[in-house]
């Protein structure tokens, strides 16, 4: 591929990333859901990409009406456990997050898929949404599917609830369901993304903070940039 034909990932189970995408078009209603999709299909197809990648974990039916419409509009689908795969393969990197909600899409390669990481070097963190996907990791676990020492986990707070909204409370019932757990990270979605963090870092977690989970701070206010959100987050933690 050349830099005449440039790469464009929609990732459409993103509601920040629809955002910045979309908004411009007012195409976004109240709740952050794509509610003109030919408009925002027609726009994609105006320019000249090379490829249009769709990238989602999403099964919301606005994500889906979505995903249709783009992929007739020749879209490729890049998140899909085949495609991990491949890429897990051929790049080896140092560490690969990685959705049990989405290798469960194609649950005959999640055997081949942590084995892979394992045999490779792959640090594996895996990325849970809720209690059901922490009861799937751990029947991996107990099945030998995931591997020893693939213990990472991410916790994310409101990607599927109203509104993709979070609270601190949220956290209770993941970390109850992972009493063993040993390296945890979480992140959240909407305003209140610092409060949860903060909780999560109270209680001995790892953060991830930024804008592909909120732009906007307690009172609404869009950040500037991710950096103002970080160096906020950083001072209610009392870090320099």
């Amino acid at each position: 591929m050349t830099e005449q034909t440039p790469w464009l990932l929609i990732d459409v189970g993103n509601t920040a990333i629809k955002w910045r995408l979309a908004n411009a078009e007012a195409l976004l209603d109240v709740g952050g859901s794509v509610s003109d999709v030919l408009s925002l299909c027609q726009r994609v197809e105006a320019e000249p990409w090379g490829v249009v990648g769709l990238a989602s974990v999403a099964s919301d039916s606005a994500d889906a009406e979505l995903i249709t419409a783009l992929t007739a509009s020749g879209a490729r689908v890049v998140h899909r456990a085949t495609a991990q795969l491949n890429c897990l393969a051929k790049v080896q990197p140092r560490w690969a997050s990685i959705s049990v909600r989405e290798i469960a899409r194609e649950p005959d390669l999640a055997d081949s898929i942590y084995g892979c990481c394992a045999e490779q070097g792959t640090e594996v963190q895996h990325i849970l949404y809720d209690v059901s996907d922490i009861t799937l990791l751990n029947k991996w676990q107990h099945e030998g599917i995931v591997r020893n020492l693939q213990n990472s986990v991410l916790f994310v707070l409101g990607r599927y609830s109203e509104g993709q909204t979070s609270s601190p409370e949220d956290l209770t019932p993941m970390l109850n369901a992972m009493p063993t757990r040993s390296q945890w990270m979480a992140c959240a979605f909407g305003p209140l993304e610092h409060d949860c963090l903060i909780e999560a870092a109270h209680l001995g977690g790892n953060l991830r903070v930024g804008f592909e989970n909120s732009l906007q701070d307690s009172d609404g206010n869009i950040w500037s940039d991710n950096s103002a959100s970080v160096a906020v987050l950083k001072t209610k933690l009392g870090m320099k």
